[in-house]
């Protein structure tokens, strides 16, 4: 029952420069022992974690008319949270990208979950999208801290 660490461009110095450091690893620590214990509606889990930190839910990427947001929101730092689909990375990645060429995120942090680990042929250290994100780094230019949940 890891958790998988994956810091590109130095988003974990961003984080900690605004002294979030210790704040974002125990909403980390939190998200994950509720998936751990198979919590039901994780989705309203994370929204109550991340309003006990004082998070923005819901923070608007910006584009009008559309309902494109981030999960959380904090001082330039965007949180997304992924529980069901890890293919859904890209979009996840894309929203931080926007965010950043806008001026409106400085760093993202992503929370995903690797939950068929014994089935699947992709190595740990490249699951829940770090394969993605470091082949892509040449169009990816966010700093993101992507968090993988294993249960291998």
């Amino acid at each position: 029952m890891k958790i998988i660490p994956h810091n590109f461009r130095h988003a974990r110095d961003i984080v900690a420069s605004k002294g979030l450091h210790d704040e974002v690893d125990t909403i980390i620590k939190e998200l994950h022992r509720g998936w751990l214990k198979k919590k039901t509606g994780l989705l309203a889990f994370q929204k109550e974690i991340l309003n006990k930190y004082r998070w923005t839910p819901e923070y608007s990427i910006g584009i009008e008319n559309r309902r494109y947001a981030y999960d959380g929101f904090k001082e330039g730092l965007a949180f997304e949270i992924e529980w069901n689909v890890s293919e859904k990375i890209l979009e996840v990645i894309l929203k931080m990208q926007f965010g950043f060429v806008t001026g409106q995120v400085e760093a993202g942090l992503i929370v995903n979950v690797r939950s068929d680990a014994k089935n699947s042929p992709i190595p740990p250290e490249e699951a829940g999208g770090a394969k993605e994100i470091e082949e892509m780094k040449c169009i990816i230019t966010v700093p993101l801290y992507l968090v993988v949940f294993g249960k291998d």
